[in-house]
């Protein structure tokens, strides 16, 4: 065990050597590895402490690691569905003053047109009219989220052609029956399979129907097929069919309402694009594709944050046991220092010794920790060693994203915590007086 501990501490020893002197570290290596002689309950307790160092960072950065893999396999499934940016045109009491509400919609819609055509940065857009429907199949009602999109343009804007699982992607009108694409979810609380037939109802059909005492007022529509985002919210509430035929449903009185949906050529230039809309369309409304689903990944950076607490007790645990084992070095080797201060050693070097023990300790787990979680995370990367089931899933491995920031925060966490645990044992250890030491030995 002490030839295995000496290769483990080699490359850090030679790292302290610019920071404590050569007999320092040569004293500080005399007690670490005094179990080749005397394997006692200090030494025991020493080794607990490195294994529980060790163990914890590596525990933290594979943990971490998975957690940041489902982030971002979340992230490039949304990235994939939804546009980039989302622009909802909305109007105040001042931008209509002096001009009707629909007058307004025509004028600022062609404004943000052309300022989206006039930015390189954008891939593409799409005009988008939604809005609450009721659906009526047979007897069954059930509330829905209609999204109406250009047809010549949605695939530029939206991965929902990519998404269908069942059917034939189709927004266009066949024997005068206009197709739709419904959630895989939706689909399943109605009863449907493809192509069957189904009623749309808005809420101004439903105020005309009051008022008219006639119940007659739904547009049919042909679920051509359906589609599965894997979010539970899109699947069970979504329907998308072509601009014309939301229009139909939702306006009365050529009432003009429509948004913007957005696709850019470099995802990394999304901040300032959106700085640039708001600035230039106070009134209106930008998100991001992150705005759109904020709630469920700050409820991942919630757990991510969880995890790292949970976990850092392993290494507090494990330092409170490094603190425990140098205080009672000091306490046995008093003798020792009362020696190397009858000799001239100043109370600097004695602290000096038992820090870089304490060092030595914590830094070599910090290491090997370290360098153990990489190992793993890069093996299940590149050799897949826990595989899933992609009959039931939608991957084939548990995911892994590496991030060198949280390993660097997580290593200068433990470094923190090791050298906080050697203060109180240095200090206890150059307060000791010769006299009283060499009595009490």
């Amino acid at each position: 065990m002490n030839k295995l501990f000496q290769f483990l501490l080699l490359p850090i020893r030679l790292l302290l050597r610019l920071f404590f002197k050569e007999y320092e570290l040569k004293i500080a290596g005399q007690y670490l590895f005094s179990f080749k002689r005397d394997f006692n309950f200090i030494s025991i307790i020493t080794f607990i402490s490195f294994l529980g160092i060790t163990i914890g960072i590596a525990a933290l950065i594979i943990i971490l690691s998975i957690f940041n893999g489902f982030r971002d396999f979340a992230q490039e499934q949304v990235i994939n569905f939804d546009p980039h940016i989302k622009i909802n045109i909305k109007t105040t009491q001042s931008n209509l003053e002096n001009i009707s509400e629909n007058e307004y919609m025509l004028r600022h819609y062609s404004e943000v047109e052309q300022y989206l055509q006039s930015k390189s940065q954008i891939l593409n857009y799409s005009p988008v009219v939604n809005g609450k429907i009721i659906i009526k199949v047979n007897e069954s009602l059930q509330v829905a989220y209609l999204t109406g999109l250009d047809t010549n343009k949605i695939k530029k804007v939206s991965g929902i052609s990519n998404k269908c699982i069942a059917g034939r992607y189709s927004l266009a009108n066949e024997n005068g029956i206009p197709n739709i694409v419904i959630g895989a979810g939706l689909a399943d609380n109605l009863g449907i399979i493809p192509f069957d037939t189904l009623f749309l109802i808005s809420p101004d059909m439903i105020e005309t129907s009051i008022k008219q005492m006639d119940l007659s007022y739904q547009i049919p529509a042909r679920a051509s097929a359906f589609f599965m985002s894997y979010s539970k919210e899109y699947d069970e509430t979504m329907i998308f069919s072509s601009i014309d035929f939301a229009e139909d449903i939702f306006y009365k009185n050529d009432k003009i309402q429509r948004n913007f949906d957005i696709r850019l050529n470099n995802l990394n230039q999304i901040d300032d694009i959106i700085k640039d809309l708001k600035v230039k369309f106070p009134n209106d409304e930008v998100l991001s594709w992150y705005d759109l689903h904020s709630d469920m990944f700050n409820i991942m950076k919630l757990e991510r944050l969880m995890v790292f607490v949970i976990l850092s007790l392993i290494i507090t645990i494990a330092t409170f046991n490094l603190l425990a084992s140098l205080t009672m070095t000091v306490i046995e080797k008093q003798s020792d220092i009362a020696i190397l201060k009858a000799i001239g050693a100043e109370n600097a070097s004695i602290r000096n010794i038992f820090t870089a023990e304490g060092l030595l300790i914590g830094v070599v787990s910090i290491f090997w920790g370290t360098l153990l979680g990489i190992l793993f995370c890069l093996g299940q990367i590149h050799f897949n060693w826990f595989s899933l089931d992609t009959t039931k899933y939608l991957i084939d491995g548990i995911p892994i994203s590496l991030e060198y920031w949280n390993i660097i925060i997580i290593d200068i966490f433990a470094l923190i915590l090791s050298i906080f645990s050697t203060i109180l044992p240095a200090k206890y250890a150059y307060k000791q007086e010769i006299a009283e030491s060499i009595r009490n030995n």
